[in-house]
């Protein structure tokens, strides 16, 4: 049996272009159907299945729910210029550690936001479609989200890590 070759930079960049695809498309969908009402739904998730971190955050999400979504918003629109993308994330990284943000953190919300994409899909689809359509987007979101979560995180790290020098 032949092996498998090593994908090539071109198989990584059409990957990269399918994802990036993938998550503005379905993030459009989101947008046209849900609007801010999905981030109510992804914090409902994320307090209920880890509550330690509810403390986090104000009583009222009002507030929360629009920070959320008009990050998500940019995030994916900036999926095109990761250049501009990757200073804003850091810079959120470091404030998001003033909070008490931990890395762990970032891996709920990525379950959190997957569930919440699934959850969305498969009450708006069709079984037979949402199943692969479904892999294709959690494949995409989850590569996106761990960009996402791992740049801020290790921005935020590398914030503490200095000032614990510093100090």
């Amino acid at each position: 049996m032949a092996a498998t070759p090593c994908p090539t930079e071109d198989d990584e960049q059409q990957l990269f272009e399918h994802r990036k695809r993938i998550v503005k498309t379905s993030w459009r969908a989101i947008q046209f159907a849900l609007d801010e009402k999905a981030t109510k739904v992804f914090y409902d998730r994320l307090f209920s299945e880890y509550p330690s971190v509810r403390p986090m955050f104000k009583d009222d999400m009002t507030a929360q729910y629009k920070k959320l979504y008009a990050a998500v918003s940019l995030a994916v629109k900036c999926l095109d210029d990761l250049e501009a993308l990757v200073p804003v994330l850091q810079e959120l990284g470091v404030r998001h550690a003033t909070y008490g943000v931990v890395r762990e953190h970032y891996d709920a919300v990525v379950d959190c936001f997957l569930w919440t994409l699934n959850t969305f899909i498969f009450s708006q689809m069709p079984a037979h479609n949402a199943i692969n359509y479904a892999f294709d987007v959690a494949d995409s979101w989850e590569w996106t989200l761990l960009l996402i979560g791992t740049t801020m995180a290790d921005a935020a790290d590398a914030a503490v890590a200095l000032k614990e020098t510093t100090t």
